[in-house]
């Protein structure tokens, strides 16, 4: 194993879940029912900092304190070969498929994307798992200067760390928020 690739990440949580994963590297593993149509089981982060200031303030909008949110960096190391699931790579896809396609052999039942990954990633002692959310719908609107180019701020890269892999992080800190 190589552990070569590092990535840094963020995640805007409760003041209470970023001191325990900042501190103790205590993963917050998400528990929402959407997870299965996402990367599974896991803490979820965004690759830049405006994502999670955007959960940031909608923590905000929603009455919750500003002094009981914040957000951390972390950098996590890890051998792309065999700790990486990279959903943004055609082939890795056609793996996965090929997972959920043995799967249903198996039993005849379908499973959601993110029941394939915990499988395949349990299967695989893959420990992070990479995918890009298509955020299109949420504003359809395309910045002016991206008018008429192939750029799209809308494809959003988001890092699943697979419970019982915190041995990856290998730093973490704080992100001092601006005022809004």
């Amino acid at each position: 194993m190589n552990r070569n690739s590092i990535t840094a990440c963020y995640h805007c949580n409760s003041s209470k879940k970023i001191i325990s994963l900042v501190e103790h590297s205590e993963l917050v593993i998400s528990s929402h029912k959407n997870d299965d149509f996402w990367a599974g089981a896991g803490m979820y982060f965004w690759d830049n900092i405006s994502n999670a200031r955007y959960w940031y303030d909608q923590k905000k909008k929603h009455g919750e304190a500003p002094a009981n949110i914040k957000i951390a960096k972390i950098y996590l190391t890890y051998d792309e070969e065999s700790e990486l699931l990279d959903l943004t790579d055609w082939e890795t896809i056609e793996l996965v498929e090929n997972l959920a396609q043995t799967l249903k052999n198996k039993d005849g039942k379908e499973r959601r994307i993110g029941k394939i990954i915990d499988e395949y990633c349990k299967e695989n002692n893959c420990k992070l798992v990479k995918e890009a959310g298509d955020y299109y719908s949420k504003s359809k609107r395309k910045p002016e200067i991206l008018k008429g180019t192939n750029i799209t701020p809308y494809i959003k890269v988001i890092y699943c760390l697979k419970e019982g892999n915190s041995d990856i992080i290998t730093r973490k800190e704080y992100v001092e928020e601006k005022e809004s």
